[in-house]
């Protein structure tokens, strides 16, 4: 074994003129070789990445909701429109005070209110949920779901209590009904 190898090393030492690198085929082998570890990773990382964004959802609707319930105090009330892409805080007379946009991909689904009302927000559908001057509104739900394509959907279940401003996730629609009993 150990002659094999001088033989190999003395053969390319004593050839100065041959180039010293990789063939074609050890390079494609290579790169045959990452592009499979890089899809492999990226197939593993997309739930996760699906989940950074629906709580970033959460996030933009847990500040849309703190936003109208300061403005709303400071003034003689404000409204919410949730959207399917986004939630619009406006002041009483109808003025846009700000717009919030949900991450790529992500859209609300439904919207459940204590007192029943709410329902699909379509594509040009809104649901409004009103704030008084002490900033309390009704107990409300949203559940926000990612477009993931081939994948099953993934969604999340956020429920708003309207006189604390608390929200808190659930986990099934069952869940979501029991939140917003009387």
């Amino acid at each position: 074994m150990a002659k094999i190898a001088t033989l190999a090393a003395e053969r390319w030492v004593s050839k100065p003129d041959r180039q010293r690198g990789f063939t074609l085929l050890e390079l494609m082998v290579v790169l045959l070789i990452l592009a499979s570890l890089a899809t492999l990773t990226t197939i593993s990382l997309r739930p996760v990445l699906h989940r950074a964004r629906l709580d970033r959802a959460a996030d933009v609707l847990a500040s849309a909701d703190r936003f109208a319930r300061i403005h709303a105090r400071a003034s003689s009330g404000t409204l919410m429109q949730i959207k399917r892409r986004g939630c619009d805080v406006l002041a009483a007379d109808g003025r846009l005070l700000k717009r919030y946009a949900y991450p790529e991909r992500v859209f609300c689904e439904r919207v459940w209110a204590a007192d029943g009302s709410g329902g699909i927000a379509g594509s040009d559908q809104r649901s409004a949920l009103g704030f008084d001057s002490r900033g309390v509104t009704k107990t409300y739900a949203v559940v926000l779901q990612i477009d993931a394509g081939d994948e099953a959907a993934m969604r999340r279940f956020r429920v708003h209590l309207g006189t604390s401003g608390q929200s808190m996730d659930a986990t099934s629609d069952d869940e979501v009904r029991a939140w917003l009993q009387p």
